[in-house]
């Protein structure tokens, strides 16, 4: 059997929707919203805040994806947490993430969900808790630019160990 480009057009036109349909789940608008760890084990918590990938449930709660990255190359590739955040009752909870986390709703939670929680119900707080936009792109720009900002944080982390410790010896020296 002879194929044409008349009996391929079928072919053409449901394949073309798909692929722009994958292309838009790969995008994102990425936001830092917690980095934590020494020199050598430094993660960060990213939350991906494109409103098309944020979903809203019945009871008024929203779900959102956090990814976490590590900066040690021999780490595993990013974990991503699935993150109910309830602004009316201040609490969240993982909702789909690695089992050792609880799946129970927190009030005073671990800094990055805390954090991730804040983002949502608190923009206005995003200053205070040190929030870095990464901007909207693709993941691998994300995961690009999070390897940038660990290069930027291993500068600026030795500082303030060097600060803190001659704040230490400050704080123990006698007043006269």
């Amino acid at each position: 059997m002879r194929f044409t480009f008349r009996h391929l057009l079928p072919v053409l036109l449901l394949c073309g929707p798909l692929a722009v349909q994958a292309q838009v789940h790969t995008d994102g608008d990425y936001w830092i919203v917690h980095h934590q760890g020494d020199s050598s084990t430094k993660e960060m918590f990213v939350v991906d805040a494109d409103p098309a990938h944020i979903a809203k449930q019945a009871d008024g709660s929203v779900v959102l994806t956090v990814h976490q990255i590590y900066q040690n190359p021999q780490k595993p590739p990013p974990t991503v947490y699935q993150v109910e955040v309830d602004c009316a009752q201040d609490r969240v909870r993982i909702k789909q993430g690695p089992v050792q986390e609880s799946s129970d709703w927190q009030t005073t939670p671990a800094p990055w969900l805390g954090h991730s929680r804040d983002f949502i119900c608190k923009p206005e707080s995003r200053m205070r808790i040190g929030v870095v936009p990464i901007g909207k792109m693709a993941m691998q720009g994300m995961l690009n630019a999070a390897r940038i900002y660990f290069t930027v944080l291993h500068g600026e982390h030795p500082r303030g160990d060097i600060l803190k410790q001659i704040d230490d010896a400050l704080d123990r020296m006698p007043l006269k």
